[in-house]
């Protein structure tokens, strides 16, 4: 996953928005590690919440992603 799909993902959580993503950015260096680490470090950063935590892991980020290559609106979160 490249670093602006990792960005394009945490930016398609539900519940994560601007502050809380670039307070994760900040913590682990850039957006394709936060979705790399473990969920232990995720609780050690204090950032999230264990339902946010859980969030990350259980998101479909490869569908996810294939429908915003695909322009399908089935998988996406929304298109503006």
């Amino acid at each position: 996953m490249t670093e602006q799909e990792a960005a394009v993902v945490l930016n398609a959580l539900p519940g994560f928005g601007s502050v809380r993503i670039r307070r994760l950015v900040e913590y682990f260096g850039c957006a394709s590690k936060v979705l790399s680490v473990k969920e232990g470090q995720l609780h050690t950063s204090g950032i999230l919440s264990s339902n946010l935590i859980r969030k990350i892991f259980e998101f479909d980020r490869d569908n996810f992603l294939q429908s915003e290559y695909t322009g399908d609106p089935e998988g996406a979160v929304g298109h503006i």
